[in-house]
């Protein structure tokens, strides 16, 4: 007893405030306080009317959210105040002292526990921890504490999720009996909170609860912390990247169906797209109750750029078929009741492009090119000398020859696959990024 007593004096200029007090006075009201006290002993009259101490959390900071492992790392302190009969004065017999700062063990506190917390030590104080004592024996105690607690996150609506996380306060081995334990009001936890740029912190209003254990009953509070996620960061380094690879599988569809390096737009799309699962998956937790619509987002583009590698492929083979098809014979290829039997005159330079007419309807202007097939045979030729120069001539049967002007046709089967996947692809790219920011912001 007279230990606490000598502490106390020990840090008298330094804990106390006299208001025209000196250290003579401050000394007698601590020996007059402290002489027959212990810190053991609860304040109370008797058992039908146990110490009333009200509770509140002040939130400084939000350290950080772990999504995957589902943990709140945060930094603030508990408030928490009472009455204590044996600790009142009169402060016209002391140097109209009002009141005192003392150490913590001095007296009696509450035996407090935060009942979630992942921390070893859940017991809330420290040594360095002091209290202020009225003259009423109005008792005021907030010590700081940083510490973890689970936190059940919801990532349906990520990045624009709230997740509620609980705090709970509850005396150890007092129950109802000795201590009643009351919320404070909320607004009180968010007067010394820093910003944070990630979350945007609310306090919603905390819950009593009682709860039995051995037949005792025991009180308990949860303060709930909501946790606004900013999304501008999120939408900016992930969402954007994500659409704009979508878009480029779109513009290989706007490559000429004749050119190979569509094939390699489209596989570097995917490739692309399975590097931003693997970024996803390290923002995510493992869970699957509930799936994240950027996860969905970005399954859907995988798939929109797996179908894109194949539509690619697809349209340049159908191409390379064509142009196989194209290319004349040595004895020429049968037409519509015609035999190619020279190409001399046949501009075939670009003859594959998508924005030339395919094979068949290019200006065909050679007079022998041409004949005519009757009853779906070759014609026959004869050979003649000359009789004045004795040279060999040919000559075909007694037909017109035949010039051929491009006749206007559909474009090339390849041409029209590659038109109608390109719209399927920006109808798909776009409706599903519709889908998914209506999700995430309703």
């Amino acid at each position: 007893m007279y230990i606490r007593v000598i502490l106390a004096f020990s840090i008298l200029l330094d804990v106390a405030h006299a208001s025209g007090g000196g250290a003579e006075d401050m000394s007698r009201l601590l020996k007059t306080l402290l002489t027959n006290y212990s810190s053991n002993v609860l304040p109370i009259v008797n058992k039908s009317k146990p110490v009333d101490v009200s509770v509140g959390i002040g939130i400084m900071t939000v350290v950080n959210l772990d999504t995957r492992s589902q943990v709140l790392h945060l930094r603030g302190y508990v408030k928490m105040s009472w009455t204590d009969y044996l600790l009142g004065w009169d402060p016209k017999d002391y140097g109209n002292i009002s009141y005192v700062i003392l150490p913590q063990d001095t007296i009696w506190k509450p035996d407090i526990i935060m009942g979630n917390s992942l921390r070893e030590n859940i017991y809330v104080g420290s040594e360095e921890t002091r209290l202020f004592v009225g003259s009423q024996g109005y008792i005021s105690w907030q010590p700081f504490f940083t510490s973890e607690f689970q936190c059940e996150v919801d990532v349906t609506k990520y990045p624009m999720d709230i997740n509620i996380c609980p705090i709970t306060i509850n005396s150890w081995m007092h129950d109802t009996t000795y201590i009643k334990m009351s919320a404070m009001h909320p607004h009180t936890m968010m007067e010394s909170t820093v910003f944070n740029g990630q979350f945007s912190i609310e306090v919603a209003e905390p819950i009593t609860s009682a709860e039995v254990y051995d037949g005792l009953k025991y009180d308990f509070l949860h303060f709930r912390i909501r946790l606004l996620r900013r999304p501008s960061y999120t939408f900016v380094s992930m969402l954007l990247p994500m659409f704009v690879i979508g878009l480029l599988n779109v513009i290989s569809f706007m490559i000429p169906s004749d050119n190979s390096e569509k094939v390699s737009l489209s596989l570097n799309v995917l490739l692309a797209t399975a590097v931003f699962i693997g970024v996803v998956h390290g923002d995510l937790p493992d869970r699957s109750d509930k799936i994240s619509s950027v996860a969905i987002y970005v399954i859907s583009l995988l798939i929109l750029s797996f179908l894109g590698v194949l539509g690619n492929t697809l349209v340049l083979l159908l191409h390379r078929h064509d142009q196989a098809s194209c290319l004349p014979g040595p004895e020429g290829r049968h037409g519509d009741g015609y035999v190619i039997e020279s190409c001399e005159s046949f501009d075939n330079s670009n003859m594959f492009s998508d924005t030339d007419q395919p094979c068949g309807t290019k200006q065909l202007s050679h007079s022998r090119l041409l004949t005519p097939i009757p009853n779906g045979k070759k014609n026959k030729t004869t050979t003649e000398k000359s009789s004045g120069t004795g040279q060999t001539q040919r000559r075909r049967q007694d037909v017109p020859s035949v010039n051929v002007v491009g006749v206007p046709r559909p474009r090339s089967r390849a041409s029209s696959l590659n038109h109608i996947l390109l719209m399927a692809s920006a109808v798909s790219l776009f409706s599903c990024t519709a889908a998914v920011l209506g999700l995430i912001m309703m």
